[in-house]
């Protein structure tokens, strides 16, 4: 085809025609929120659920309610070491999940999952000696994120001495 076929529209029609791709895009764009997080992959789902089994919600805030979900999924972006480490666990524990109970952790009660996460952390066997270890590297990481948390001076029914009133925005 040459270009000799385009077909000229008038300047209001051409003004008209912008206006409406312009709104339409503006439009489309507000369909979207951009503060809706992605789904996350069963692995770091896994990861999550395994947070939560290890600090619940209970009379005091648990591990998802102060954030340390987001914050564990946000050190996988700078530290190597933790993704491996976070991926690895993910899967070995889902693995375990189907082999016990043909489901994925996320979909087991809180009952089963304990009930795994103890099997596992008590397991020292030769095949599961990095997931073991992997575990107890998760496990200490998130009771230290969550006892720096105020939330978790509270759950201890901790109060901070009066010469720490800035203490709270110091926490990162």
């Amino acid at each position: 085809m040459s270009s000799k076929n385009h077909i000229k529209l008038s300047p209001r029609r051409q003004f008209l025609l912008g206006s409406a791709v312009v709104i339409g895009a503006t439009w489309a764009y507000r369909q979207f929120p951009r503060d809706k997080p992605a789904p996350l992959s069963p692995i770091l789902n896994t990861a999550v659920q395994i947070t939560d089994t290890l600090i619940p919600a209970d009379q005091s805030a648990g591990a998802l309610d102060i954030g340390l979900d987001k914050r564990m999924l946000a050190r996988l972006e700078d530290d190597l070491a933790w993704r491996e480490m976070i991926y690895r666990l993910g899967d070995a524990v889902n693995k375990q999940a189907w082999q016990d109970h043909k489901q994925l952790l996320f979909a087991l009660n809180i009952d089963q999952r304990e009930a795994l996460l103890t099997t596992l952390l008590n397991d020292e066997r030769s095949e599961n000696t990095q997931t073991h270890d992997d575990l107890l590297r998760l496990r200490s990481t998130m009771m230290v994120w969550y006892y720096r948390a105020p939330a978790g001076h509270q759950s201890l029914q901790y109060t901070l001495p009066a010469h720490y009133p800035a203490y709270p925005k110091k926490f990162t």
